[in-house]
């Protein structure tokens, strides 16, 4: 295993913090968007920042200074100006012992490090529980991850180091950390492609538990018009449900995806423009060619009638099963 010392000297820090913005700034989109920090920003519409998306990691940053180092998964090139941008982690490496570090190895190599302390402003939610959570979903990343620390006095702390610095790799590591992060904290979004990435992850979870959903989506401006926002765990649990089995035609999924999982799409029996809810009672997972007849289909109505009843019973099937075992 690797030991690590936590940089404590403020100007090395800045100097390899404006290292770490140089390398993510290559092949970068910036635009002025509003992000939001907490739920006291949210309502009073977040802060001003040059967003800098990553198109291929698909995930972005701003980096103000050591104590505003600040990454999300929605993608700022589809939505409005005025459309808040959710954080999915602060990764600042302050020179006090805080959340997030620059650590060198032996070798005298620069790396960046985070406790996996994501409060963030939410209650309750701390360190513990996203290492918990890491564990779960991705154990072997957590295994890859996880090292002392050392910091002034020798005082040891246990970190999740995300990667090396000067390393081609730095760039999809750090996106996987934020996925991660977005995951564990996720709530409802519009952004259809960071909802799917999201609930592949939280697919991984053995604890998901059926989640409410939302009972009214909010529908939010993008650059291409309007969307609906997503659950992301509604997303993740009616997939799970269907095991890669259609739930119209009880077919397996065509083909796998770049996860290597059973490919299906989430339809809603009513739709959200039309009322319908983003809950579990009103989701099915669906093979590609059954998404298409449920839209399109002459019989599409019929179809969605007699699927929304199958899939009522099947629910409550699984209830009866889960108290059973309770």
């Amino acid at each position: 295993m690797n030991t690590f010392v936590a940089v404590e000297d403020e100007k090395e820090t800045n100097a390899v913090l404006s290292e770490i913005r140089r390398r993510l700034k290559t092949n970068a989109q910036c635009f002025r968007r509003r992000v939001s920090h907490n739920q006291t920003d949210s309502q009073a519409g977040g802060k001003e920042f040059s967003v800098c998306w990553r198109p291929e990691e698909k995930f972005w940053w701003v980096i103000k200074n050591s104590a505003w180092c600040l990454y999300g998964t929605e993608d700022p090139s589809i939505v409005r100006p005025n459309y808040l941008l959710r954080i999915a982690c602060q990764i600042n490496p302050q020179t006090k012992r805080c959340s997030g570090a620059i650590v060198r190895d032996t070798g005298g190599r620069y790396f960046l490090a985070h406790s996996g302390a994501l409060g963030g402003g939410s209650v309750g939610v701390g360190k513990d529980r996203f290492v918990e959570f890491l564990k779960r979903c991705k154990k072997r990343l957590y295994e890859e991850m996880i090292a002392p620390v050392t910091y002034k006095g020798k005082k040891k702390r246990q970190m999740l180091v995300i990667g090396r610095i000067d390393s081609s790799e730095f760039p999809g590591r750090l996106a996987a950390f934020v996925l991660l992060a977005a995951a564990f904290r996720s709530k409802p979004m519009a952004n259809r492609k960071a909802v799917d990435q999201i609930a592949q992850i939280l697919e991984g979870d053995g604890q998901l538990e059926r989640p409410a959903g939302v009972k009214r989506p909010r529908q939010v401006g993008l650059a291409g018009g309007t969307a609906y926002e997503r659950d992301p765990h509604v997303v993740a649990w009616v997939r799970r449900q269907a095991g890669g089995i259609c739930e119209r035609c009880r077919r397996r999924a065509p083909f796998a995806d770049r996860f290597g999982e059973p490919f299906l799409e989430i339809h809603h029996l009513r739709w959200l423009s039309n009322g319908g809810s983003d809950t579990v009672e009103n989701a099915v997972a669906v093979c590609p060619n059954c998404h298409r007849r449920l839209h399109i289909g002459r019989d599409a109505k019929e179809q969605t009638r007699q699927l929304g009843n199958a899939i009522r019973r099947d629910t409550r099937a699984i209830d009866k099963a889960a108290r059973r075992v309770k």
